[in-house]
């Protein structure tokens, strides 16, 4: 399935609440699972958890596997996103 970025976030949205600080996403690099609220307590925005590991704003290194601190993965940048 397909979303514009309008859509996407009207389903997260339906699905999670209108609070994005509850909502919670997996680094697809290391696993670690944040909330929007870990986002902005970081410094952040919570805008930033679907597209940055909460690594980058903690100053953890490179992702490892079932990180509990994260990494500094994002979705963009020099190697750009998780498998293509």
């Amino acid at each position: 399935m397909k979303y514009t970025y309008k859509e996407w976030i009207a389903e997260l949205k339906k699905r999670f609440g209108e609070d994005i600080t509850k909502w919670a996403f997996v680094c697809p690099a290391c696993g670690k699972v944040s909330t929007g609220l870990e986002f902005k307590d970081a410094g952040a925005t919570p805008d930033d958890m679907y597209k940055n590991c909460i690594g980058r704003y903690t100053g953890k290194g490179a992702p490892k596997s079932d990180s509990k601190d994260g990494c500094n993965w994002a979705a963009y940048g020099l190697f750009g996103t998780l498998n293509g």
